[in-house]
Order: structure tokens, then sequence, then C-alpha cells
């Protein structure tokens, strides 16, 4: 699969259309989501060959190449499906396949993420993507932001073209929102619910008229199977790589990823539900380099730098292999001191590594030479997973894998499995933690203050009257200290509370241990309560706010004493009688306090509180805060370090195709 991220840059020039056509953008009706109009070959080649000043900002769309999703299949002969479905009313999918392309098509054209942009995609770019989420394979991976197959991207092109302000890459908007039909459309499903899949009567098909009429026909179940193992989410030579040489196997992300995201993958990795975990590949010898340059980063389907298991992070200068600890280089660049160690193969291009503005990661170039890049880089990721694997059977697939073969695993969300994204959009149960956080911050920071008089003046002199300013941390100090105004820990309750509910609610790193800490925190909180209730009898309604408290002692080892030193203000003999019990969040993991200010939850080099102070400076809102928090790129709206940030000139891509002040959309070649 060869998919490409849009991106948007400024230009000295005016926007112009030097190839013209018919349908010119603005000037002429594109289509509509009324039966009997829809034609996504037109679409998508009116798209293609739309030019900007020589540029073609949608040729990833054009209809005899595009297979976006990597399926085999080219993605206007999986919409021809679609097609044959909308424009004939007597079909019995019709009305539930029209109605998801219509449904779609109107939340496509409200994403809010998108800013002052939300109105601005030329108009049939909006169909086509409605199309996409129909096909429903592929995902936008919540726990390590990128994006995969037809869902992916469609998550892919909207935050390219907003450049800025996009939630895609965080997960948002939700995939509830849209009607996703992979059981039916995706390769993987069977549009005639005949047995054979919709990706095995392409293969049995001679063309794609035969495909079409064969799908829809449960009469016809010739059956050409999956040999590229498409829908068992590995296909050997594609997104697995075997080398029988060294029996290592190693899988590329399709996805872009900053170094951390990638291994973050490769050490959870899972196949089906049954872990296959690994690392970004150590690299040994020149030859196991010339199979990763052959077969990975430089073969012509790919032709990418990519990461590979090395940093610089522990000791600067000497980089070690993250999958087995050993060090292989020291020193500087070639040239100036930089040389292996004992012998270790390296293949560093001469000049580096060279640390050029603070560069700790490796990675490979497709002619095999290493680099080191900043934690901000984004590449796709060479895994290797752990141990050798056999052939024994000699078919150039190792055994141990051969289980998945035909099976619907997938490889952390990445395949394209049978069923991925099924049932979203149709009555998903909500995620219980979600909005009982803000009524009990609203509830406490309107009665706090009513303890007395000289509390009350104290909350309105440090501006903390409201949920949204509430620093817990800073009035206990402030109390403790018998009047001095002392700092908290300068990020607000409710903003670390909000983060706190995200994660709670996602596929997030980290989302498991957070909810076991949490319930844990929780089960103690209220027996810790119910029995002071009965010692001091006030403290009971605290019970009131029993998500709340548990979820704020578990920020940060001092949050969580700050908690204990309340409950001593309040009168409790002994704080909390569980104190020592309570959990930080994570810590069964990792020791850095990921929810703490100091804390960095998204490893993007920024704390928490330098995301809050970045966000809150421009006006940003906590749900901006969550996304910036959260994502390691470190797109939010309005994120004035992005030097595409406030690109608003691009509305006027929904009906002129001129915009002042030169901004132009361009494809990443």
């Amino acid at each position: 699969m060869s998919k490409k991220a849009l991106f948007v840059i400024m230009c000295a020039a005016v926007l112009a259309v030097p190839v013209a056509f018919a349908d010119a953008p603005g000037t002429a009706t594109w289509g509509s989501t009324t039966a009997s109009t829809v034609d996504f070959d037109t679409w998508m080649h009116a798209l293609a060959i739309w030019v900007f000043s020589g540029d073609t900002p949608y040729d990833f769309l054009e209809p005899t190449t595009a297979d976006n999703n990597g399926n085999g299949i080219l993605d206007a002969t999986e919409f021809a499906v679609i097609t044959a479905i909308c424009n004939n009313t007597s079909h019995p999918l019709h009305t539930q396949v029209h109605e998801g392309f219509k449904a779609n098509f109107a939340f496509v054209s409200q994403v809010t993420e998108l800013g002052a942009l939300a109105g601005s995609l030329v108009p049939v770019l909006k169909y086509v993507l409605a199309a996409y989420l129909l096909l429903g394979d592929g995902s936008i991976d919540h726990a390590n932001p990128y994006f995969e197959g037809s869902v992916g991207m469609v998550g892919e092109t909207i935050a390219g073209m907003a450049g800025y302000g996009s939630g895609w890459n965080t997960g948002a908007p939700h995939l509830e929102s849209y009607t996703l039909l992979p059981g039916l459309l995706s390769a993987c499903g069977d549009a005639d619910s005949d047995g054979a899949s919709n990706l095995g009567e392409f293969n049995a098909a001679a063309d794609r008229a035969t495909y079409v009429a064969n799908a829809l026909n449960n009469a016809v179940t010739t059956d050409g199977g999956d040999p590229g193992a498409i829908c068992a989410g590995i296909a050997f030579g594609k997104n697995f790589f075997f080398d029988p040489a060294t029996g290592k196997v190693y899988y590329m992300t399709f996805g872009h990823g900053v170094w951390q995201a990638c291994e973050n993958i490769a050490t959870t990795f899972a196949i089906g539900g049954t872990p296959v975990p690994g690392h970004l590949t150590t690299v040994a010898s020149a030859a196991e380099n010339q199979f990763l340059v052959d077969n990975i980063c430089g073969a012509s389907a790919y032709n990418d730098t990519m990461w590979i298991g090395a940093s610089d992070t522990a000791t600067e200068g000497t980089f070690t292999w993250v999958g087995t600890g050993a060090a292989f280089w020291s020193g500087g660049a070639n040239g100036s001191g930089g040389a292996p160690i004992g012998g270790a193969y390296a293949n560093f291009n001469t000049g580096e590594p060279n640390d050029s503005s603070g560069e700790d990661f490796a990675e490979i170039r497709s002619s095999g030479g290493w680099n080191d890049s900043k934690a901000t880089t984004t590449h796709r990721g060479i895994i290797e997973f752990t141990g050798t694997f056999a052939d024994a059977n000699s078919n150039s697939l190792p055994d141990y894998f051969e289980q998945f073969i035909g099976a619907e695993g997938e490889g952390e969300g990445e395949g394209e499995g049978e069923g991925e994204g099924e049932g979203e959009g149709e009555g998903e149960v909500p995620c219980i933690y979600s909005g009982v956080f803000d009524p009990q911050g609203v509830l406490l920071s309107e009665n706090i203050g009513g303890l007395s008089a000289e509390l009350a003046a104290l909350l309105t002199m440090l501006g903390q009257t409201s949920w949204d300013t509430l620093d817990i941390e800073r009035i206990e100090q402030t109390i403790a200290s018998g009047g001095a105004i002392l700092p908290g820990d300068g990020l607000p309750d409710s903003y670390q509370v909000a983060l706190i509910e995200y994660v709670l609610c996602q596929d997030y790193p980290g989302h498991a241990q957070l909810v076991a800490d949490f319930e844990a925190n929780k089960a103690l909180f209220v027996a810790d309560v119910s029995y002071l209730a009965g010692i001091a009898p006030e403290i009971g309604v605290m019970l009131a706010v029993s998500d709340l408290f548990p979820a704020l002692i578990g920020t940060s080892a001092e949050m969580k004493n700050t908690i204990q030193q309340i409950f001593i203000l309040l009168g409790s003999p002994v704080g909390l009688p569980s104190y020592a019990q309570y959990r930080v969040f994570g810590t069964a993991k990792a020791a850095n306090e990921p929810y703490s200010a100091t804390g960095d939850l998204d490893a993007d080099g920024l704390t928490n509180l330098e995301e809050y102070a970045s966000v809150h400076g421009v006006g940003g809102t906590r749900e901006t805060f969550v996304i910036a928090a959260t994502d390691p790129y470190n797109f939010w709206p309005g994120n004035p370090d992005l030097p595409i940030a406030g690109v608003l000139a691009l509305v006027a891509l929904a009906g002129a195709v001129s915009v002042g002040g030169a901004t132009i959309i361009r494809r990443k070649k």
C-alpha cells in the first residue's frame, strides 16, 4: 500500500488551475447523493486531474491506480459495488447502503475538528470519503496515532487538508458517528451473503464487471480465495517479511509515527488476540541491512525512510539497540571520533550521527544508510519479532505464523481483517467513565467555599471559584502554610481529570492499567470515607464525589499527599486510612507519573503543564488540551508553533479556485 500524507504549505503565488476541465470546482455540479447519480469513477478522476499551479493534490485518488487500503483491489472497483447498490433502488441493500452513504457525507461535511476548514473541502471529495467510510476496513489507531486502510485514509486526508486542528489523529471525530459496513462492503466482507468473500469473488473474476455482478449475486459462489492472506491481516512480502537466512520476521507499520510510537506498537503487537511482541529492529550485519533495503525500505512499493531500533537517549553519542540493550556506536559523527564498538555493525551515512538540534533516534534511508533523527519526526517503523523462526515445510512462510494465516486476526488493528470496525455506529455502549467527572467537579467547586468565609475569600483571591480553575494542591498548601500564598502544580484539576477521562475511554497507551488503578482507588476511597463518616460525619459528603477524588489521588504522588492532608484538615485523625494503598496511575509500568503536571503522557518532549500553557496561552479549551497532551505530533487547533497554523484561506476551496494569500494544498511525493 502506498498512502501518502497530505500537507498544507504556504506559497508566494496565488492559486491557479492551469489544466482546465469541464467540472471545475465551484462552477458546476459535482454530483449528489441522490439515487441513480452515484458515479465514483467520474468523481475520482475529476479530483485526480485537478491541478493547482502544477501540483495535483488528489492524485492518490486516480481510479486506474488507487488502492489506498492496500488489499489488491482498486478502490474504484470496490466503489463499483457501492455504485451498483446505490443506483439500484430495488436492490435489497439499497436503503442500508445508500442511507449510510448519505449519512457519512453529511457527517464529513460537518467535521468540526477542521475548524474554519469545515466547509472548505472540495464538494466531491466528501462523496469519495463517505464511500471509503462505508468500506469500513482499517482504523485510526488511538494508542499510537497513525492511519490505516479505508477508514484511516479518510482521517489522513482530513488531517492533511486541515494541516492543523484535526482531531482525527487522536481519535476524534469518533467513528460511532459514521456508518461502517465492512461485513458487507470491504474486501473481506460478503456483499451477497453467499459465503464467498468479496475478495474471493474478485480473485475468481476476469474483469471488474464480472466481479461486481458476482459479488451481488448469491447464486454465484466462485471463490478465488485469499492467497495473499489479506483478510488475515498477515501478508508476507507486503506487510510481513521473512528472511530464511536469519530466521527473522519483520513487520512494517503502514502508518507513520514517531519513533516511540512505533516501538510501542512493537512491544504490544498482537495477532488475533495472541501477543507476538517485538521491538524496532536490530540490524546486526551488512547482509541484514541489505535485506531491509531490498524488501522493505528500499523496495519500489515503499521507497521510504523508516525507523530502526537504535537510540542514544540514555547516553548522548552512544547508540544502543532497544531490542538487545547492546551499545554498538560511540562518539561523534564519522570523521569526528565516532566509531562502532567492538567490531559491531553500523552503517551511518558520512557525517552521521550528528545530533543536529537534538537527534536521538536512528532511521534507515531507502539507500540503506543510517541517520539520526528527532523524537518528533514521523516514519514507518520496521519491527522485528522476538526470536528466530523456522520454515520446516519450505513454503517461504515461517511455521509459527502459519497458524494465523486465514484467521481473522489483525496485527495491532492494522490488518484488513473482516469485521474491522463492524458494528460501530449501531448503538455502541458509551464509555462508563464518560461524563461523571465534570458534574462532581462543579459540585465540589460550588460547595468547597461554603465551608468557611475565610476559605471562600481565599478561593476568590486565588481565582479558583470554578471547576475550570480549581487547583486543590494550591489551596491545601496555602491553608497549611498559615496563609502564605503558595503555588500549586499549575495544571488545573479539571484539565488533569479530563486527560484521565479521555484515556479511560480510549484505547490509549496505559488504558488498561489506568482502569485498574482508578477502580482500585475508587474502592479504597468509598471504603475509607464510609468508615470516616462514623468518626467525622461531615466527611461523609465526600461520597458525592466518589469518582473525582480517586481520579485526582492517582495523578501524582504529590496530589496523593495533598488529598491526604485535606482529609486531615477536614478532621480525620488519620487522613485516609488506606493512604499507603492508593495507586499513582501508571506506576505499575513506569514511575514517571505520566498524568502529573510534570509528566509527559504522549512522550513528545513537552510536559502536560507545558502542553496546557501552550493551549491556554492562545485561548484553547480543555478539549484542545487533551488533544495536545495525547498527540505526539502536537496537532491541535490554533497551535502557534506549527508553521501551517492559522491557514484559514482554504475556506475558499469550497467555491473559488484561487485563494488570496497563496495557500496551496500539495501532495507529499
